[in-house]
């Protein structure tokens, strides 16, 4: 019985001790958690920076200095900031506050992007409205005669249908002023790209034949520079159209040209001259004396379609192709 009596009372001065030190751990740690927040709290206010428009990198580097952290809460389209950098922040810029504060951003998504619907066959008040609804904008607008469309359709539009362009992006159409017997004017295309002198002509009902190049390189390549119609001539659904368009010189290829001449024989030493002609243009290959009887072997770089000049004493005896 005494030893019941012992046990239990050793086993009540554990629990004792234990719940006692369980208290005093529970204490410590509410005592160093307000303390902790004291020493934070306490701690000096640091002014929020400028975040709008930096791409995250700049903005992680900015917000460290100040012992701040960013937060991303989401993205939004945005014509005016570059994709992928901050729009938006809060606390705003300048606010004061504690170190270690999160600072709330909204990341750009760049420039809402919509495809251009096909305007082609529909009347004009009808584009207007699906414009205005795709959330673009009414460009230019001119008239022409069509051999397929009545007046008001659309013929066509710039950019065309499908293609990918900013919100508000403004739409030109060429509006038909009518069908006639008698056949449609001829826009003039001199100045404009190919690709959209192929668009309207297409629209017309009319038919391209040829399009033959000239090296321009002052010019954007593809750019019109002579057509076979002239401009606001009448021109029938049978009739077929040429353009000659601009090329850059480096896009042509190059290739290595043999130039192989005997001179003929005689007495006297003849002057030799060699002028080639390529899509670059004429230019002199070759002028030397030459004695009767000698052979001319020369390699000749050359663009496109190439011809060489054979002059001797300054009277051509040789035209070849290369």
């Amino acid at each position: 019985m005494r030893k019941s009596i012992k046990n239990n009372s050793l086993l009540n001065k554990v629990l004792k001790t234990s719940i006692t030190f369980v208290v005093f751990l529970i204490l410590f740690y509410i005592s160093l958690n307000f303390l902790m927040g004291k020493i934070i709290h306490n701690g000096k206010d640091v002014v929020v920076p400028n975040l709008i428009g930096s791409n995250l990198e700049n903005a992680y580097k900015a917000l460290m200095e100040h012992e701040l952290y960013l937060q991303k809460e989401g993205k939004q389209f945005n014509s005016n900031i570059p994709k992928g950098n901050i729009i938006s922040q809060k606390p705003l810029p300048g606010t004061m506050v504690k170190p270690g504060r999160s600072i709330r951003v909204i990341i750009s998504s760049g420039s809402e992007k919509i495809v251009v619907p096909d305007l082609v066959g529909k009347p004009e008040r009808k584009a207007e409205i699906i414009l205005r609804q795709s959330g673009l904008s009414l460009g230019d607008k001119t008239e022409s005669y069509s051999v397929s469309l009545k007046k008001g359709l659309v013929i066509m539009h710039d950019p065309e249908a499908d293609t990918h362009v900013e919100k508000g992006t403004p739409i030109s159409l060429l509006i038909s002023k009518g069908l006639t017997k008698h056949g449609a004017l001829m826009p003039d295309f001199i100045g404009e790209k190919i690709t959209m002198a192929e668009r309207i002509v297409s629209a017309m009902g009319l038919s391209i034949e040829d399009i033959s190049t000239e090296v321009n390189d002052d010019l954007e390549e593809g750019t019109i520079i002579e057509q076979s119609r002239e401009p606001n001539t009448i021109v029938h659904l049978n009739n077929t159209l040429s353009f000659v368009i601009t090329v850059q010189s480096k896009t042509i290829a190059s290739y290595i040209k043999e130039i192989y001449f005997e001179v003929s024989q005689g007495l006297l030493d003849k002057h030799v001259r060699i002028i080639v002609s390529d899509k670059i243009g004429d230019r002199e290959v070759y002028n030397k004396m030459q004695e009767p009887g000698s052979k001319i072997d020369i390699d000749v770089p050359v663009k496109g379609k190439a011809k060489a000049y054979i002059y001797i004493n300054e009277v051509l005896v040789s035209e070849r192709e290369l």
